[in-house]
């Protein structure tokens, strides 16, 4: 190290970890001097430095089992001659980045050290780990109305799907859900299926922090956005006009509810608001006069509909109002029987009725063909006349008259 020369008098220690420049030469007897030689002496008493990289996925501690390890070591002077580790018991040379596909998930430590070129030992250094090859457990859970039958579910749409996941080591990253082909949706809160009726497809999977992919999990659910319907059956006489239905004195009402999805739940009426019946027996009414029936039918996935339907009770008999065109030549009694009238006379037959209204006016001359009145009678032959007359409203209910007269 270009210090002063000194006499060689036996083997020189050099014991300092440094670059050494060491000249020499020779002199004989006679003063001849030799060549002055020069080596170059590096001391290495530092072992090799080893770290170690996952490559891969991994969470502190917590590492995929396609993870690999990587073990890199530097060495300052002599150069590393070698990486040695042991994992699960085996030893090895490190040649390559540590595989740890074919591992069971457990606690694993790896224990490794490298040696230089001049046999610097490095101490061992350890990595404790977990291998974590499970994916999260995912489940789905129907928020709202639902309903169960023959393995197909029922849902409203009102309903929601909450998804949840829960994961064994490393954690839920995230859950992912498709409602259609294509990118899928990060889960973040209960989601709505399409609202409209029929089957309605969603699937879901969850990763965890490692990179752990669940199976992707397909669910098929019916939507049912359709209330029940109502039909009102009849018995006997009815006749619906002005938005009322007009029932004869023995016309019966029943209801019938029907779903074509999920069922009908739940079916009550209410009669002239006196409180809710669920009995399918066929009502009818007492009173003659306005009468109302409020309808609620609902589905096992509490779709509902409310219908309201308005009645009149109509057993009164239409009124007869018989009217000649002349004047009796001789009255008759109080109805009109035994009166004379001229040749020519004509007879008009109105009728009225107050609530259904008339349907039909027939009369029946001395017991002939009975007809429909559709005008005046004129009466142009001398004779008696025993005239029948008929009134039916609506409902059925019927008003008779008989007329006994002489034209003259």
């Amino acid at each position: 190290n270009n210090e002063a020369p000194l006499p060689y008098e036996g083997p020189i220690l050099l014991d300092q970890e440094q670059n050494y420049q060491l000249k020499y030469y020779a002199f004989d007897n006679v003063g001849n001097k030799s060549m002055i030689a020069q080596k170059n002496v590096s001391l290495d008493f530092t072992p090799p430095v080893t770290k170690h990289h996952v490559l891969g996925n991994r969470k502190d501690n917590i590492v995929s089992s396609r993870a690999r390890i990587k073990l890199v070591s530097r060495d300052e002077k002599a150069g590393v001659h070698n990486i040695l580790y042991r994992l699960q018991g085996k030893r090895g040379a490190y040649s390559n980045a540590i595989s740890l596909k074919d591992l069971p998930d457990g606690d694993y430590t790896l224990d490794y050290s490298a040696v230089d070129r001049v046999e610097n030992v490095e101490e061992n250094h350890s990595f404790s780990f977990y291998l974590d090859s499970a994916p999260p457990e995912v489940s789905y859970q129907i928020v709202g109305d639902q309903f169960s039958i023959n393995r197909e579910t029922f849902i409203s749409s009102r309903s929601k799907i909450g998804l949840s996941a829960t994961d064994n080591k490393a954690g839920v990253r995230r859950i992912r859900y498709y409602l259609k082909k294509g990118k899928g949706l990060v889960y973040k809160a209960p989601f709505q299926l399409p609202a409209k009726n029929g089957y309605a497809k969603f699937t879901y999977a969850a990763s965890d922090l490692v990179g752990n992919i669940s199976p992707l999990m397909r669910r098929n659910l019916v939507v049912d956005v359709s209330a029940p319907t109502v039909d009102v059956k009849f018995q006997g006489a009815k006749y619906f006009t002005r938005d009322t239905y007009y029932l004869g004195k023995t016309s019966k009402i029943t209801f019938q509810s029907s779903d074509n999805l999920s069922g009908v739940k739940k079916f009550t009426y209410n009669v002239d608001a006196a409180g809710e019946l669920t009995s399918k027996t066929p009502v009818s009414f007492v009173t003659a006069g306005k009468h109302s029936i409020n309808v609620i039918a609902s589905d096992n996935v509490n779709n509902e509909v409310q219908s309201s339907y308005e009645f009149f009770l109509d057993n009164q008999s239409p009124k007869l109002f018989p009217r000649f065109s002349t004047r009796a030549t001789v009255e008759g009694d109080a109805n009109g029987n035994g009166a004379v009238y001229p040749l020519n006379t004509k007879l008009y037959l109105p009728a009225t009725d107050e609530d259904s209204g008339i349907q039909s006016i027939r009369y029946q001359i001395n017991q002939g063909q009975a007809q429909e009145y559709d005008a005046s009678l004129k009466f142009s032959k001398v004779g008696v006349y025993n005239i029948q007359i008929t009134a039916k409203d609506n409902v059925g209910n019927m008003a008779s008259q008989s007329l006994l007269i002489t034209i003259k």
